[in-house]
């Protein structure tokens, strides 16, 4: 401990996946392109790495929405998380980072979270634990995905899939900040700069995984508890060296902690935070159907269905705190399914509004010089290309993955096709089949995040009249989603409610 700093703040929190958590080890497993990090038990956990780095980012973002300069920022950051310089001989520079984090460990059914080796009789019971047995598979959720070309067919190579945490667990991580008796705040009686901290992790961006502006990654926070202390004071040092370390919910942590109360209205955060969002509404305008799944929703009828739909489970928790995988699976609208059309539409508006040459049908790729670029891989970011070696870059647009509760007969029907012969008109050998597709139910809802809305790439106003026209094609029912489009499937009508009244969208500033 430095002993300038021996001003200790504690925060034990439970995060939630609000969406699937897909933290990579970026390695493939042989029959999968991902895998999960796990802990030495076989459990999916938070890397305190990857939840610092998150903290980071939105810190920067944070500090550069004040200060208006980068640098200071950057200079703020690393004051809070330490900062190395490779391959520099003065290492006076450099200082250590005053956040520790823990790893993220899971909870088990009864809301305890797993520490610790689960060795023997007494750890084998645990791990058959029915949510443990569920994120012990290999694969509890795989996903897969096609990238599309300008023709709306498949891109060469483009076919991959990723491995993910199903949505619902949760896991308890522990934060603590070392600070000097400087960063105290006699008026209101707390660290601001611990307060800003803790406050990131109610931003609509807090993110944690990859693949987090595609749908997966979305994290609640359920709990958070915080605490001071001053370990230059006999008393409060006596406190610290009797609250138990572990993680799990004890009488000394109740006695010691105390709940940490975020601003009233988040969005209020996000205002000052470089973020403005839409909320669009959709209502089906008949059938709709997203990905390829492997069970029914409807189970009625021996015949067999060749088209499904993609449903998951998820973990639900009650109000006693106890969770359970649930018995019905949730109709799945991928965020990846909105973020594709929506992609390939902006990019068509932003060609025809700076009189750039649209991409004719025999075109493989686009021209060097096409501008539209601009608009699509700064909203919706661009992979890093090795062979190229060029790096990638985050998009601006976030998504969340739908989750639908549905009804499976007032909800979804079969539908049967067959291929006809030109010649006989008759019914060609080995071309009829069924499909499964959902209808009606309550409105779609979902929001549409941009973060870093005042970022140099978006100042251009024809990239956010872009953006505009293509939301406008989604909720008049131009645009499709999902699969069938070319057979009427998959249109929807709705609206767009921007939270700054529009403003943003229409060319200002937040």
């Amino acid at each position: 401990m430095n002993l300038d700093c021996h001003i200790l703040h504690m925060a034990r929190l439970v995060l939630e996946t609000r969406t699937p958590l897909s933290i990579a080890t970026g390695q493939g497993e042989g029959v999968f392109d991902t895998g999960l990090v796990r802990d030495a038990n076989g459990l999916p956990a938070i890397p305190g790495s990857s939840l610092a780095g998150v903290l980071r980012r939105l810190c920067l973002d944070a500090a550069v929405a004040r200060t208006e300069s980068e640098k200071d920022a950057q200079a703020m950051v690393n004051q809070l998380f330490g900062n190395a310089k490779q391959g520099a001989e003065d290492k006076t520079e450099e200082q250590a980072s005053r956040l520790h984090v823990s790893w993220g460990c899971i909870h088990d059914s009864t809301g305890d979270p797993v520490e610790g080796l689960l060795l023997g009789d007494e750890g084998e019971e645990r791990l058959a634990d029915a949510l443990l047995q569920d994120a012990c598979r290999e694969q509890p959720i795989v996903r897969n995905h096609v990238r599309l070309d300008h023709r709306g067919t498949a891109h060469d190579t483009g076919q991959f899939d990723r491995t993910s945490l199903r949505a619902g667990h949760r896991f308890s991580v522990e934060l603590s900040l070392w600070g000097k008796q400087t960063d105290w705040d006699e008026r209101s009686k707390e660290s601001p700069q611990w307060r800003a901290l803790l406050s990131l992790l109610y931003r609509r961006d807090f993110r944690l995984g990859g693949a987090t502006r595609r749908g997966l990654g979305a994290m609640r926070v359920v709990s958070l508890h915080h605490r001071i202390l001053d370990l230059a004071d006999p008393d409060d040092y006596k406190i610290f060296c009797q609250l138990p370390s572990t993680l799990c919910k004890t009488e000394k942590e109740a006695e010691f902690f105390e709940p940490f109360r975020p601003t009233e209205d988040p969005t209020d955060e996000d205002k000052g935070q470089n973020l403005v969002t839409a909320t669009v509404r959709l209502t089906p305008d008949d059938l709709y159907r997203f990905g390829q799944g492997n069970e029914n929703f409807l189970t009625e009828g021996d015949a067999p269905v060749h088209l499904l739909p993609v449903g998951e489970r998820v973990v639900e928790w009650d109000e006693s705190g106890v969770g359970k995988i649930s018995d019905d699976r949730r109709l799945l609208i991928p965020g990846s399914a909105i973020k594709g059309a929506l992609r390939h539409r902006v990019g068509y508006y932003h060609r025809l509004l700076t009189g750039t040459q649209v991409l004719e049908p025999e075109q493989d790729t686009a021209p060097d010089d096409a501008p539209s670029d601009d608009a699509e891989l700064a909203l919706f970011g661009y992979a890093r290309d090795d062979r190229a070696d060029e790096g990638g870059e985050i998009g601006h647009i976030i998504l969340d993955d739908l989750l639908l509760i549905r009804k499976k007969k007032e909800n979804f029907l079969h539908l049967t096709h067959n291929g006809i012969d030109r010649f006989t008109g008759g019914v060609r050998d080995g071309c009829l089949y069924t499909e499964e597709l959902a209808f009606s139910g309550p409105v779609i809802e979902f929001p549409l995040a941009i973060a870093g809305a005042n970022a140099k790439a978006l100042i251009r106003r024809p990239i956010r009249r872009a953006l505009a026209l293509a939301l406008q094609d989604l909720v008049e029912g131009r645009l499709a989603l999902g699969a069938g489009a070319a057979r009427g499937h998959g249109y929807f009508s709705g609206e767009v409610t921007w939270d700054d009244g529009g403003h943003w969208i229409r060319g200002g500033g937040i």
